[in-house]
Order: C-alpha cells, then structure tokens, then sequence
C-alpha cells in the first residue's frame, strides 16, 4: 500500500485501487494560525501610531474591526479543528456507521470525552485546565455561530463584548494543548500537525 498525504487529504493505493482519504482538521489549524498571524502584524502596527487626531481614531477602529473579524475566523476554526479531529478518531479507531448511528450527534465537549473513553479505556481529565480552555472555546463559538442582535449603551459596553488578539490566542493555545494531552492517553496518535508555529516577529 502506498501512502501519499496532500495537506487535507491522504491517498492510498491497494492494488490497483486508489482511494482517497479526506481530513480538514489541519488545514483548519492552518487557517487559525494564519489568521492569527495577521492579527500580530496588525497590532504591532497600531501599538506604533501616537493618537493625535480624530483620523487616527478612525484608522485605528478600523484596524480593531479587522482584528476582530480574523479572531472570529481564528475561534471558529480551531472550534472545527477539534471537532474534525476527534470525528475522524472515532471514525478510524471505530467505524463509519458505528460513529453515525451513537456517536456523531454528541456535542462537541461529549465527543472529546466519550471517544477517547471507548477507545483507549480512558478519558482526558475533565477538571483539567485544558478541558476548561475547551469549554470556554466551545461557549465562544457558539456565541457567534447563534449570534442575537444586542444594543447597549456605551457606558454598559464590556471587554467581552468584543473578540480580541487574546481571545485568537487561546483558541489556537487550547487546539495545541488539547491534542498534546489526548497523546498522553493515546500514544499512537500523530501530534506532528500541531507542530506548525506561529512566526511571531511583533511580539
């Protein structure tokens, strides 16, 4: 058997049958990465403008838009990253009609503990730091893939009510982490595609 990978996909030959193999979870932690990558380039940028002018206001809200709008793909996409991932686990170390008729309609926190527990006989620590980190992602994402129309005053306007540099950053950090602490009860598992980093030269 021969086995050639293309970023999302892996091809296998058996004879003379090629098949293909399609997984997305890398490039979607791909896409977080890159997007993230412009937000460090866009806040090292805006730290060197002195505000002066109403026009230097305006430039710089602009720039906060965009950051939000790449932090909302960065925690979207780590959101799939994870749900790709533990999807295609179930699947290989299962089977596709086993994981459809009990295990894909779990929600994604279900999933990351349930799969792992039937695999392995054991399951990530649910109290751990990084299962928190998971939860918060989760409550995120969901906060902007069911997004309610809200208005508010300026004086009642939160830090929260915004996406932020920090926001992408742990969303990215909890991808890593997560997979990182899911090899230490299955060592078999490739943890090779988390180790693209970020090339931060705005820190």
């Amino acid at each position: 058997m021969t086995l050639v990978t293309l970023d999302h996909l892996t091809m296998s030959r058996i004879g003379d049958t090629l098949k293909v193999k399609f997984q997305f979870y890398e490039t979607f932690y791909s896409i977080s990465l890159n997007n993230y990558q412009q937000i460090l380039k866009i806040c090292h940028d805006k730290n060197k403008i002195k505000v002066e002018t109403n026009n230097d206001i305006d430039f710089i809200c602009k720039w906060n838009a965009q950051i939000q709008r790449l932090a909302v793909t960065t925690v979207v996409f780590s959101c799939m990253c994870l749900e790709s991932y533990i999807n295609c686990y179930g699947i290989i170390n299962s089977s596709k009609s086993y994981f459809e008729n009990y295990l894909d309609k779990l929600d994604l926190k279900s999933k990351w503990i349930i799969i792992p527990k039937i695999v392995t006989g054991k399951k990530i620590k649910t109290d751990s730091i990084v299962f928190g980190k998971m939860i918060e992602l989760i409550k995120l994402r969901n906060r902007l893939v069911h997004d309610k129309q809200k208005i508010k005053k300026i004086t009642e306007i939160k830090d929260s009510d915004w996406l932020t540099e920090g926001d992408a950053r742990k969303a990215i950090e909890t991808v890593k982490e997560l997979i990182i602490e899911f090899n230490k009860i299955d060592k078999s598992i490739d943890i090779g595609w988390i180790s693209e980093t970020l090339n931060n030269h705005y820190a």
